[in-house]
Protein backbone atom coordinates (compact mmCIF):
# COMPACT_ATOMS: atom_id res chain seq x y z
CA UNK A 1 0.00 0.00 0.00
CA UNK A 2 1.26 3.41 -0.45
CA UNK A 3 -0.27 6.95 -0.50
CA UNK A 4 -1.43 8.34 -3.27
CA UNK A 5 -1.88 11.98 -3.84
CA UNK A 6 -3.96 13.73 -6.52
CA UNK A 7 -2.75 17.04 -7.13
CA UNK A 8 -5.62 18.10 -9.73
CA UNK A 9 -8.07 17.13 -6.82
CA UNK A 10 -6.57 16.94 -3.75
CA UNK A 11 -7.18 14.41 -2.80
CA UNK A 12 -5.20 11.77 -0.63
CA UNK A 13 -5.57 7.78 -1.59
CA UNK A 14 -4.02 4.49 0.14
CA UNK A 15 -3.78 2.49 -3.03
CA UNK A 16 -2.68 -0.82 -3.51
CA UNK A 17 1.13 0.31 -5.00
CA UNK A 18 1.19 -3.36 -7.37
CA UNK A 19 -2.44 -2.69 -8.41
CA UNK A 20 -1.46 1.07 -9.22
CA UNK A 21 2.28 -0.09 -11.34
CA UNK A 22 -0.68 -2.01 -13.18
CA UNK A 23 -2.82 1.02 -13.77
CA UNK A 24 0.07 2.50 -14.68
CA UNK A 25 1.66 0.35 -17.37
CA UNK A 26 -1.71 -0.34 -18.74
CA UNK A 27 -2.31 3.25 -19.51
CA UNK A 28 -5.66 3.32 -17.45
CA UNK A 29 -6.76 6.84 -16.79
CA UNK A 30 -7.39 5.76 -13.08
CA UNK A 31 -3.55 6.49 -12.54
CA UNK A 32 -3.98 9.84 -14.07
CA UNK A 33 -2.90 12.65 -11.89
CA UNK A 34 -1.78 10.56 -9.24
CA UNK A 35 1.62 10.45 -7.17
CA UNK A 36 3.26 8.80 -4.70
CA UNK A 37 3.54 10.73 -1.54
CA UNK A 38 7.19 9.53 0.07
CA UNK A 39 7.36 8.86 3.59
CA UNK A 40 6.46 11.36 5.71
CA UNK A 41 10.56 12.21 7.43
CA UNK A 42 8.60 13.35 10.80
CA UNK A 43 5.64 14.16 12.11
CA UNK A 44 6.37 18.22 12.41
CA UNK A 45 6.73 18.01 8.11
CA UNK A 46 3.35 18.71 6.07
CA UNK A 47 2.46 17.82 2.39
CA UNK A 48 3.00 20.62 -0.04
CA UNK A 49 1.61 18.78 -3.07
CA UNK A 50 4.79 18.03 -4.24
CA UNK A 51 7.10 17.78 -1.10
CA UNK A 52 7.57 17.22 2.58
CA UNK A 53 8.33 20.77 3.94
CA UNK A 54 10.27 20.93 7.25
CA UNK A 55 8.69 23.08 10.15
CA UNK A 56 10.08 26.68 10.13
CA UNK A 57 12.91 26.63 12.90
CA UNK A 58 11.91 27.99 15.96
CA UNK A 59 13.88 30.62 17.82
CA UNK A 60 17.37 29.77 19.28
CA UNK A 61 17.10 29.18 23.02
CA UNK A 62 18.03 31.86 25.61
CA UNK A 63 21.50 32.24 26.95
CA UNK A 64 20.55 31.81 30.53
CA UNK A 65 23.60 33.99 31.53
CA UNK A 66 26.38 35.93 29.28
CA UNK A 67 29.00 38.09 29.93
CA UNK A 68 30.21 41.70 30.40
CA UNK A 69 31.63 42.01 26.98
CA UNK A 70 27.78 40.56 25.77
CA UNK A 71 26.13 42.51 27.41
CA UNK A 72 27.58 45.84 26.62
CA UNK A 73 27.65 44.82 22.66
CA UNK A 74 23.85 44.12 22.97
CA UNK A 75 23.24 47.21 24.59
CA UNK A 76 25.17 49.45 22.30
CA UNK A 77 23.73 47.36 19.16
CA UNK A 78 19.87 47.62 20.51
CA UNK A 79 20.83 51.34 21.40
CA UNK A 80 18.12 50.80 24.43
CA UNK A 81 20.57 52.85 27.03
CA UNK A 82 22.87 54.49 24.11
CA UNK A 83 25.26 53.33 21.51
CA UNK A 84 28.92 54.04 23.33
CA UNK A 85 30.41 52.47 26.61
CA UNK A 86 30.12 56.33 28.44
CA UNK A 87 26.37 56.70 27.39
CA UNK A 88 25.46 52.94 28.51
CA UNK A 89 27.25 53.44 31.85
CA UNK A 90 25.55 56.92 32.51
CA UNK A 91 22.22 55.73 31.63
CA UNK A 92 22.81 52.49 34.06
CA UNK A 93 24.13 54.93 37.09
CA UNK A 94 21.20 57.12 36.48
CA UNK A 95 18.35 53.56 36.54
CA UNK A 96 20.35 52.47 40.02
CA UNK A 97 20.39 56.31 41.23
CA UNK A 98 16.51 56.13 41.22
CA UNK A 99 16.45 52.70 42.95
CA UNK A 100 15.77 52.88 46.79
CA UNK A 101 18.45 51.67 49.39
CA UNK A 102 19.06 48.80 49.92
CA UNK A 103 19.40 47.56 46.79
CA UNK A 104 20.48 50.57 45.29
CA UNK A 105 23.89 49.26 46.35
CA UNK A 106 23.21 46.05 45.71
CA UNK A 107 22.59 46.70 41.95
CA UNK A 108 25.53 48.92 41.54
CA UNK A 109 27.83 46.30 43.13
CA UNK A 110 26.52 43.41 40.99
CA UNK A 111 25.96 45.53 37.73
CA UNK A 112 29.64 47.07 37.88
CA UNK A 113 31.64 44.03 39.15
CA UNK A 114 29.74 41.27 37.55
CA UNK A 115 31.67 39.29 34.98
CA UNK A 116 28.35 37.44 34.18
CA UNK A 117 25.02 38.19 34.00
CA UNK A 118 21.97 35.69 34.60
CA UNK A 119 18.49 35.95 32.65
CA UNK A 120 16.87 34.89 36.12
CA UNK A 121 18.89 37.47 38.32
CA UNK A 122 16.02 39.91 39.36
CA UNK A 123 17.55 43.41 39.58
CA UNK A 124 18.94 42.90 35.48
CA UNK A 125 15.04 42.00 34.53
CA UNK A 126 14.03 44.45 36.87
CA UNK A 127 15.77 47.42 34.98
CA UNK A 128 15.22 45.94 31.85
CA UNK A 129 11.43 45.33 32.49
CA UNK A 130 10.13 48.51 34.14
CA UNK A 131 10.32 52.11 32.84
CA UNK A 132 11.80 53.60 30.68
CA UNK A 133 13.11 50.33 29.24
CA UNK A 134 9.36 48.62 29.85
CA UNK A 135 10.58 45.31 28.19
CA UNK A 136 8.54 42.43 28.10
CA UNK A 137 9.67 38.95 28.70
CA UNK A 138 10.00 38.09 24.58
CA UNK A 139 11.71 41.42 24.35
CA UNK A 140 14.42 40.33 26.73
CA UNK A 141 14.21 36.84 25.63
CA UNK A 142 15.35 38.61 22.27
CA UNK A 143 18.16 40.75 23.94
CA UNK A 144 19.43 37.78 25.48
CA UNK A 145 19.29 36.01 22.58
CA UNK A 146 21.37 39.30 20.87
CA UNK A 147 23.77 39.34 23.49
CA UNK A 148 24.78 35.57 23.11
CA UNK A 149 25.21 35.86 19.16
CA UNK A 150 28.34 37.58 20.31
CA UNK A 151 31.72 35.97 21.07
CA UNK A 152 31.94 36.55 24.92
CA UNK A 153 35.92 37.60 24.66
CA UNK A 154 38.00 39.85 22.28
CA UNK A 155 37.89 38.45 19.38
Amino acid sequence: MGTYYNASTGQIRLIDSALFAAWVAAGNPKATGWVLIPDQPSPAHTWSGSQWVAPAPGPAPVPQSVTKRQLYRGLMQAGWLGTTMPQIDAAITGLIAQMPEPPREVARVEFFTSRDYLRSNPLLLGALMAPPLSKTVAEVDDFFRLCGSFAPEGE
